[in-house]
């Protein structure tokens, strides 16, 4: 399965918040320095708009994620593909977090824990999070 459209958008909203701190702290440099401002304010708008305009929506079509009878598994990445199944008999523990941006969009993350690691689903509807935590609850219970 793959991510709904608000998660592209949720992941550009957070790299925004995210580029306020560069510039506010190369106003300062403009003070100090007119030529390092125009320099590194011309690097971070230039890095922001590569992750913003190729990176992000790149990375959005390469995530994706399955939820089978007997495995969960999830796939993602451009440059170093991330590959990890967990199977359902091997999960510990289950959590839904949200975050107030997703708690605006009405998406979530999904962490699953196993002994040997953790699998998270960031950025899924949240009705879709609630119900998987509900089902591989359900499943384990009943294999236990």
């Amino acid at each position: 399965m793959n991510l709904p459209k608000r998660a592209l958008f949720l992941w550009r909203i957070q790299l925004l918040l995210l580029c306020i701190v560069p510039a506010v702290i190369s106003g300062f440099i403009y003070y100090a320095n007119s030529r390092l401002f125009n320099t590194i304010t011309i690097l971070w708008v230039g890095l922001f708009l590569i992750i913003y305009f190729a990176y992000l929506p790149f990375y959005y079509d390469s995530y994706a994620y399955n939820v089978s009878q007997n495995k969960i598994s999830i796939r993602k990445g451009i440059f170093f593909v991330f590959h990890k199944e967990i199977y359902i008999s091997n999960i510990q523990y289950i959590s839904v977090t949200e975050s107030p941006l997703q708690t605006l969009l009405g998406l979530a993350t999904l962490k699953i824990f196993s002994a040997g690691g953790q699998l998270v689903i960031s950025s899924i509807p949240k009705d879709t999070a609630f119900a998987m935590n509900n089902s591989i609850s359900r499943k384990l219970i009943v294999d236990k």
